[in-house]
């Protein structure tokens, strides 16, 4: 049973060493697929080693049974193989749901802003068309690319916002890949509204000024909670897989 035990512990402690190094970065990692591929295929191991993790159990019991009063022997020995795997896999398990989630988030976040330069796109080409077209014709167009440009406003302010949350909850790296595609994704916007409002391609200093300025204002208030610690961040989980891991 000893030596069964020592290979499922070497295990145990070879993969808590490797999640803490994982998981020290400060908010989110910056090879994101590399880790989630770690993550589902030590879980993936995991479940082998359950089958390791039962024979040694019942090997114990048989043993428990043997020795009548002294069971306590095995007892303890069982007891703290079983504390070190709940503690290891329920933090593997927390840290793979940790990046799936971040992986998801940002997803959405891509799709969001190519969907919305496509349609800025598309409407750029409509409205460079509309200038051949008659007055009346041009007027239509104007008249529904403003229809389309309201509809479309709320799934803009949505991805600022979704924008704002990933660059103040997931730290640096999340932050240099999210700040530059909601800034282009806010002149682009702006350029295409000032340009089927005014029928001009030009977009005044001002008006950019005020989208930059009202993304600041959507940062300040999360930014807020996290110095205050009303959020979960990373480095709270981190600090509690430190605790777990004291465990073995």
């Amino acid at each position: 049973m000893r030596k069964e035990m020592n290979v499922l512990t070497e295990w145990l402690a070879a993969t808590d060493t490797e999640l803490t190094k994982r998981s020290a970065v400060e908010g989110m990692p910056s090879n994101l697929d590399s880790e989630v591929a770690w993550g589902k295929a030590t879980q993936k191991e995991i479940e082998k080693q359950k089958a390791h993790l039962k024979s040694v159990m019942e090997l114990g019991d048989s043993l428990k049974t043997v020795l009548g009063k002294k069971e306590t022997l095995v007892e303890d020995k069982l007891t703290l193989l079983n504390s070190n795997w709940i503690a290891v896999t329920s933090r593997v398990e927390e840290w793979l749901n940790l990046l799936l989630e971040y992986q998801k988030h940002m997803e959405s976040f891509d799709q969001n802003v190519e969907h919305i330069t496509k349609w800025i796109i598309h409407t750029d080409e409509l409205l460079d068309e509309s200038e051949k077209r008659k007055p009346q014709q041009k007027e239509d167009i104007l008249k529904r690319l403003k229809a389309e440009m309201n509809d479309i406003r709320p799934k803009v302010d949505a991805t600022r916002d979704q924008a704002a949350k990933l660059m103040a909850n997931r730290g640096d790296y999340c932050r240099k890949i999210v700040e530059p595609q909601i800034s282009e994704l806010n002149r682009r916007f702006a350029a295409i509204s000032h340009r089927i409002k005014t029928g001009k391609a030009s977009i005044p200093l001002k008006e950019l000024e005020q989208f930059n300025s009202d993304i600041q204002k959507l940062l300040e208030p999360l930014e807020a909670e996290i110095q205050q610690g009303v959020n979960l961040k990373e480095e709270d989980f981190n600090k509690d897989m430190s605790e777990d891991n004291e465990v073995l």
